[in-house]
């Protein structure tokens, strides 16, 4: 189903059933956004590929094949841009047409419309907010890796992810960044693509456009801006924010932070 913006897909939820599909960070955002509005009670039901004996804000999660094309119904794919094509592919073959997928909406469901739209942000201003936390120096790694600069960027990059994600998705969304790099190295810097970051410049959705970015000294990368109404850790899991601490928390090994910290001082002698 084809939505233009926020105010359409709000129309829409409010005039239907919902089944989200979806159980990780994405759809549990997504159904707190739903509760901002007052819509959450058009929720009958999370669903997955396989469905789960656990529950979601007491919100059953039912299998893929009991899902069943019903006009009266809206499936709100709430999953990450890695996995969403599968999901949708396996919806058309079983004869449902009435999905939308949720994330290309959701840090407006959550925040409100952006403050300033496509504007031209320096990196140098992204990085002094983003030094403490390691999730830049984790990406430079796996770009390494790709340039067989060393041989562990990969693996160090499905370690973090799988803080908040399934092994495959983790795994799926490295086979993406992959695709990122290459298309960079065919096209270059594609401006239409924003990055969303708080007025404070840390970044909660684009990361990797913006790592791939500061790797190759691009200098700056276009941005959508918001207000600071919702701390990062209400809007990514506490994982996505890896700073030294919660890495240490988390199992990562002596010799991998001290790598993470080559890493980021690295980055801050490539913004001095």
């Amino acid at each position: 189903m084809e939505v233009n913006d926020i105010t359409e897909l709000l129309y829409i939820l409010s005039n239907h059933k919902i089944i989200i599909f979806g159980a990780g960070y994405v759809a549990t955002r997504f159904y707190g956004a739903l509760k901002k509005y007052e819509i959450e009670k058009n929720v009958v039901s999370f669903a997955t590929t396989t469905g789960s004996y656990l529950d979601i804000d007491g919100i059953s999660i039912i299998p893929m094949n009991q899902l069943e094309s019903n006009e009266q119904m809206i499936i709100c794919v709430a999953v990450h841009d890695s996995i969403k094509d599968a999901i949708i592919a396996d919806l058309i073959n079983k004869g449902i047409k009435n999905f939308i997928w949720i994330y290309p909406f959701l840090y407006k469901l959550l925040l409100g419309a952006p403050i300033y739209c496509n504007k031209k942000v320096t990196l140098s201003k992204i990085w002094n907010a983003a030094r403490e936390d390691y999730g830049m120096a984790i990406r430079y790694l796996a770009i390494d890796n790709y340039y067989g600069k060393n041989i562990n960027g990969y693996k160090c990059y499905k370690k973090y992810l799988s803080l908040f994600n399934s092994d495959e998705t983790s795994e799926r969304r490295l086979i993406q960044f992959i695709e990122l790099i290459k298309s960079w190295e065919q096209n270059g810097y594609d401006t239409s693509k924003c990055s969303s970051l708080y007025e404070d410049y840390r970044i909660f959705d684009g990361a990797h456009r913006i790592a791939v970015a500061s790797y190759f000294n691009q200098g700056f990368v276009m941005c959508n801006i918001f207000n600071k109404t919702k701390n990062l850790a209400e809007i990514h899991n506490q994982g996505a924010i890896l700073e030294k601490q919660y890495a240490l928390d988390a199992g990562f090994e002596p010799e991998l932070i001290d790598i993470l910290d080559a890493t980021n001082q690295r980055i801050e002698e490539q913004y001095k």
